[in-house]
C-alpha cells in the first residue's frame, strides 16, 4: 500500500513527493477563468515561442519578413506608419493611375492649377507638370 509523502518544511509545491504532484495536475480542476492571466501576473520572459499558438506573430517571423496581410487587422497600416515614399509604382495595384515615361520607365508628375497670369509668368515650363490654367479673376 502507498502513502502519500508530505513534508510540511518543504517549499511551496515541493510539499508532496513528485508522484502526487503529477497526479494533483492531471486530475485537479483548473480555477483559472479566461483572461485571469495579466501582464503584471506574467513573470517576465515567461511566455516562450513554444507557448504561442500558432499562427501568432513573433519575432522571430517578423525578422523572417514572414507576417503577412492576413496577420494584420484591417486598419493596422496607417499613413502614419508607411515611410517615405514607400508607395511606389511597382507596389499599387491595376487601377491605381500611375505616370511612365514611353519606356514604361516611372516618373514623376505634378498637377498644377493657376491662372493665365501666373502661367504667363513661368519662363520655362516643366515637362512632367501638367498645367491647368483658368481665366484671372
Amino acid at each position: 500500500m502507498f502513502f502519500p509523502s508530505f513534508d510540511p518544511a518543504a517549499t511551496a509545491g515541493a510539499k508532496f513527493g513528485p508522484e502526487v504532484r503529477a497526479e494533483i495536475a492531471e486530475v485537479a480542476p483548473s480555477t483559472l477563468n479566461n483572461g485571469a492571466v495579466t501582464t503584471a501576473k506574467l513573470a517576465d520572459q515567461a511566455v516562450t515561442n513554444a507557448k504561442l499558438a500558432a499562427g501568432a506573430v513573433q519575432t522571430t517571423n517578423i525578422a523572417a519578413g514572414q507576417v503577412g496581410p492576413t496577420n494584420l487587422a484591417d486598419d493596422a497600416v496607417g499613413t502614419s506608419k508607411i515611410a517615405d515614399n514607400a508607395v511606389t509604382p511597382a507596389k499599387v495595384d491595376t487601377g491605381v493611375p500611375t505616370t511612365v515615361a514611353v519606356d514604361g520607365t516611372p516618373i514623376a508628375m505634378t498637377f498644377m492649377y493657376l491662372t493665365v497670369s501666373e502661367h504667363s509668368a513661368i519662363e520655362t515650363e516643366d515637362p512632367s507638370t501638367t498645367y491647368f490654367i483658368v481665366e484671372d479673376d
